[in-house]
């Protein structure tokens, strides 16, 4: 993509919020790695946020625009509020959804999925006080039967569930997003016209089929038996 000064006020917010997007999911792998599950589940609730709010960009291109637009924190915190609050990005994901054919029984089944981490992954922002315990005395990695301290870094087993999520919720951007960006969307042109010749977008098209295989073949994988905040 070019710079953000070369782009109008739709790509720019498309533009911008892939770049957060992908620097929140860097911090997701270096938290975790870290053995800081609970702020990496922050990151990770932030992720799909922003990954959510750059589809209903993709699909509405005014919308993208009037946050380009946005000038000031109350402004901004006055749109989030009005335009992608939980119920206002719930209609965006399901005409996006509908548009594209996504198949309805996986639509639900993704969304109930989605909407129980989401509640989940929450509590790292508001914990509850078992959530807070858990970001200081987290289920050992080694042995999940075994709890050691967290509040400086150790290798959780709920781990596994955070990375899960992230995986899942790039997957769902890879597949709603990558169709709205390189291909026609209702009569509206492309964000990028594909270039088959272009080694970037030749990355990024593997990268979303490898994405996508990883997920079906790991989609419901358990190294240790689920954990709850």
């Amino acid at each position: 993509m070019n710079t953000a000064q070369q782009l109008g006020g739709a790509e720019r917010s498309v533009w911008a919020m892939v770049g957060a997007s992908c620097a929140q999911a860097v911090a997701v792998r270096r938290l975790v790695l870290s053995g800081l599950d609970t702020p990496a589940r922050a990151a990770a609730r932030v992720l799909d946020e922003h990954l959510c709010a750059c589809i209903a960009f993709l699909h509405d291109r005014d919308l993208a625009t009037k946050f380009q637009q946005c000038e000031g924190a109350n402004e901004t915190a006055q749109f989030w509020y009005l335009h992608l609050n939980t119920k206002a990005l719930r209609k965006h994901l399901n005409a996006i959804e509908h548009s594209v054919g996504l198949d309805q029984g996986f639509s639900s089944d993704m969304r109930s999925w989605r909407a129980n981490e989401i509640e989940s992954f929450s509590q790292a922002v508001h914990p509850s006080y078992p959530g807070a315990a858990l970001a200081t005395l987290t289920l050992s990695a080694a042995d999940p039967n075994v709890h050691g301290p967290a509040f400086l870094g150790m290798a959780s087993a709920c781990s596994e569930r955070t990375l899960n999520f992230t995986c899942k919720s790039i997957w769902y951007f890879a597949c709603l997003g990558f169709m709205m960006i390189f291909n026609e969307h209702q009569g509206k042109p492309p964000i990028i016209p594909l270039d088959k010749e272009d080694e970037m977008q030749q990355l990024v098209v593997v990268g979303r089929h490898v994405i996508q295989n990883i997920n079906r073949k790991y989609w419901d994988h358990e190294i240790y038996p689920t954990t709850e905040p």
